[in-house]
């Protein structure tokens, strides 16, 4: 039987995490990948992680996440956007201090946070703690349509993750013609072309955070060069129709292999 999986994420990891470390978890991984001829994932870093785990390099296949391209990129209104769950790892804690960093060297400028989670109070506390009610707000979680708004509206879209495998949020920022900042590891430091399509930070580094945001929001023509080169890397990399094209491709090499 010919076989194709989607290794999008570290969910077979985190699935083994229950059996202890030794030959038996090797081995069962092992086990698990070989039922399949075919595995495409999202970026090199996931492809690296499993490469030691039995699985061939020529049947792991990178294919990163597509999207519809939607958004007006020439409709910029001020502002810093983050787009997510509001988890512990997402890292929104390290953007509202790097935030309380900027207030004090910029005035007219905003932090709007979309999304929900376990950590929506906690985050809600750390703003009021450092005084910035007046220049944050928490939206909620929005639907998709409310959601491409605040991706037109925003100067600089910013996610800080503490760990992200690939981050379609960076990608859609990308597609309203957005600069981004994201953190020099995993999923993020692929998709970000630092310096070109916005910049990466040290991770969990709040000063390095602040003095890019600083860069982004002082300067409108960076802001426009950067967010003009994202728009075209989408297009030319994570439209629906090239990674249509690519699945089809993949579908139709392993069709011809023989059994």
């Amino acid at each position: 039987m010919k076989t194709i999986n989607t290794y999008i994420d570290f969910t077979i990891s985190k699935s083994l995490k229950m059996f202890p470390e030794g030959k038996f978890k090797e081995n069962l991984r092992k086990v698990i990948f070989r039922y399949y001829n075919n595995l495409y994932a999202l970026n090199k870093l996931i492809r690296k992680i499993e490469l030691p785990y039995g699985v061939k390099g020529e049947i792991l296949v990178e294919l990163a996440n597509g999207l519809k391209l939607y958004g007006n990129p020439n409709k910029p209104l001020p502002g810093v956007l983050f787009t997510d769950n509001l988890r512990k790892r997402k890292g929104v804690d390290i953007l509202i201090r790097a935030f309380k960093d900027i207030i004090g060297r910029m005035n007219n400028v905003s932090l709007v946070i979309v999304g929900s989670g376990e950590e929506e109070k906690n985050l809600k506390d750390l703003t009021k703690k450092l005084q910035l009610q007046s220049y944050t707000e928490f939206t909620g979680r929005v639907s998709d349509e409310e959601i491409k708004l605040w991706y037109n509206a925003c100067d600089v879209h910013c996610a800080p993750s503490r760990k992200e495998a690939f981050g379609i949020i960076y990608v859609e920022a990308m597609a309203c013609g957005k600069p981004v900042i994201g953190p020099n590891h995993g999923g993020p430091k692929e998709i970000i072309e630092d310096g070109i399509t916005g910049f990466l930070f040290k991770s969990e580094n709040v000063k390095d955070l602040a003095e890019k945001l600083v860069i982004l929001l002082n300067n409108d023509k960076i802001r426009e060069s950067m967010g003009e080169r994202a728009r075209k890397v989408v297009e030319e990399k994570y439209s629906w129709g090239i990674n249509a094209n690519k699945t089809y491709e993949l579908y139709k090499r392993v069709l011809k292999k023989k059994n």
